[in-house]
């Protein structure tokens, strides 16, 4: 079991990290799952430890994780969580460790959904050429682009949800300021997001 190439993958969010182990492409080979809360460790080196006790080595790591990516160290957007890839690359022992923007690596998995993991919430005319966009609300609002590209698809990283949330009507104007003399700038994740959920039912009289 200690001789196959395993891999190990990662999603880093504010609230959960789910980490998999496993031999890519091998379906007979045994794969490790677990989810744990992120904000139990304080840093991916000491929770990766933590993971691969009394399982197989990784030859390589792959985490997705939710801030921008523009190195090799950074800390989660909504958690004082530490992330550096050389100190889990030398502390572990794993040869290859790359990091990824969480929404980037979603961009890049829609490819793998099939038509019954799809649901319409708008009918219109599909356009094979256009630009998409994926956008997931959790501890924060992530989003990414895919964009048409020579060859293929391009995905660009996007921190769109920290554009400003727009009121449409006076509702919702009275939403903005009741977020606004709270949190001083008001962007969508203020909003859309399991925090956002919270502070709407505030807004609306909830203790």
């Amino acid at each position: 079991m200690t001789g196959l190439p395993y891999c190990l993958a990662a999603d880093i969010g504010g609230t959960k990290t789910l980490l998999r182990l496993a031999v890519p492409g091998a379906a007979d080979a045994p794969a490790y799952e677990v989810t744990v809360a992120t904000a139990h460790y304080p840093g991916l080196a000491a929770l990766v430890a933590d993971f691969l006790r009394d399982r197989p080595h990784p030859a390589a790591a792959c985490f997705a994780v939710a801030a921008p990516v523009t190195g090799r160290r950074l800390n989660l957007t909504n958690l004082a969580f530490a992330i550096d890839a050389d100190e889990v690359q030398e502390r572990l022992g794993i040869a290859h460790v790359s990091l990824i923007n969480d929404f980037i690596a979603v961009a890049h998995g829609i490819a793998a959904l099939g038509g019954g993991d799809l649901r319409s919430l708008q009918e219109g005319a599909q356009q094979p050429d256009g630009a998409r966009v994926v956008l997931g609300a959790g501890t924060g609002l992530g989003m990414a682009c895919i964009l048409p590209a020579e060859g293929g698809e391009r995905v660009l990283p996007s921190e769109g949800g920290h554009a400003d949330f727009a009121p449409a009507d006076e509702e919702q104007v009275a939403l903005w300021r009741f977020l606004a003399a709270r949190y001083g700038h008001v962007s969508w994740e203020r909003v859309v997001s399991g925090a956002g959920l919270g502070a709407i039912y505030r807004f609306l009289g909830g203790q």
